[in-house]
């Protein structure tokens, strides 16, 4: 029978944790704890108890343990923390909030590179945000080198790799105060970026692929095209200067059927988000934040967030107007009328014309972008 054991070794101030819990049919159950005081992986001690623990583990779960996740604390002295401000007047809301946030990110990548030599680690640990103006206080978090290397070395020496270093504050939020809730949500490059920000502070950043390429063998299977003619059909500017025949008719229904199922993909990926945040979607304010030079409206996530009137905020956008424009156009200017169906070249021709109207510069432009 296949099992699925995760370890941790927990540093919290002078104390040490090694922790072991196991997956069985969609339940986690905790199947080994075992704790003593930590001064540094130098000390002799401190490399018994690891090797001891891990094989006592091994012992139980009948298994050799390959990886383990590092969990520290920030209380610990082997953590360093710096702190950065930074303001900016909030002219257009949601926009301006991500500029800002952009600029901020960058502010703290030169100071990284400053301290290149000297830290393992970096992460952002806590933000404040006002209404008028963008304050945010952030504190950069990173490990000492020796700290790093030492317990490399010793873990080495049980034959066990590193899989990830987090920080253990992270892991600490079981639920939290849902109604200062607010997520901010960025479409870049086929991908959503989820923050979510709970009682002023930074509590979680995850990425998600949206599929795209699902989407273009989707509608490359059922309308029989090639994938580079399916990928032409929605990224429209990429193919400007190339011909292709004009007689594979595409139903403009079964497309609009096709795009409007990515985007309910992407509303449940963005709930299962906040479900695994312990978050009613009730609580969370939605932000949703474009490319710099487009402009984008979105009002609306399809039937779920309707019903339980998230998005009664003036501020809360979700799902592209410019997808539901496109295909609006697209309906009343290029499908036949006698035939309810379009050619892939008029559809280029007209996404162009609509794409020029809204003076979009981008040379390369999907449709949900």
């Amino acid at each position: 029978m296949l099992k699925t054991v995760v370890t941790v070794l927990k540093v919290e101030d002078r104390k040490i944790t090694i922790e072991a819990c196991e997956k069985h049919d969609f339940r986690v159950f905790k199947i080994f704890e075992k704790s003593d005081s930590f001064t540094s992986f130098v000390d002799l001690r401190t490399k018994r108890f690891i090797l001891d623990s891990i094989k006592e583990l091994e012992k139980k779960v009948e298994a050799k343990i390959k990886d383990i996740f590092i969990l520290v604390s920030s209380s610990t002295n082997t953590l360093k923390v710096e702190t950065l401000s930074y303001k900016m007047p909030l002219k257009n809301e949601a926009y301006e909030a991500y500029e800002a946030q952009n600029d901020l990110n960058n502010l703290l990548n030169e100071s990284l590179e400053k301290l290149e030599q000297k830290l393992i680690k970096k992460q952002i640990i806590s933000t404040r945000i006002e209404d008028n103006n963008l304050i945010q206080n952030l504190s950069l978090v990173t490990l000492e080198k020796t700290f790093f290397d030492d317990l490399v070395k010793t873990l080495k020496e049980v034959k066990v790799n590193i899989a990830q270093i987090r920080l253990l504050d992270d892991f600490k939020i079981s639920k939290v105060n849902e109604k200062s809730a607010i997520s901010f949500i960025k479409l870049d490059n086929f991908k959503l970026t989820f923050s979510l920000f709970a009682n002023k502070n930074l509590i979680k950043v995850e990425t998600i692929d949206l599929g795209l390429n699902n989407l273009i063998e989707q509608i490359s299977e059922t309308f029989d095209l090639s994938f580079k003619m399916s990928w032409n059909l929605l990224n429209l500017y990429f193919t400007q200067n190339e011909s292709f025949a004009s007689n594979v008719l595409v139903n403009k229904f079964q497309f609009e059927t096709l795009v409007k199922k990515f985007f309910e993909n992407v509303e449940q990926k963005y709930l299962a988000l906040i479900y695994k945040n312990q978050l009613t979607n009730l609580a969370i304010k939605p932000y949703l934040v474009g490319e710099k030079n487009l402009t984008f409206s979105f009002k609306k996530l399809v039937s779920s967030f309707n019903e339980f009137n998230v998005l009664s905020n003036s501020k809360s956008y979700l799902v592209s107007d410019e997808i539901n424009a496109l295909v609006e156009e697209l309906s009343q200017n290029v499908v036949k009328k006698d035939e309810q169906t379009l050619t892939l070249e008029s559809f280029q021709i007209a996404s162009k014309l609509i794409l020029q109207t809204k003076r979009i510069k981008h040379k390369k432009l999907a449709l949900f972008l």
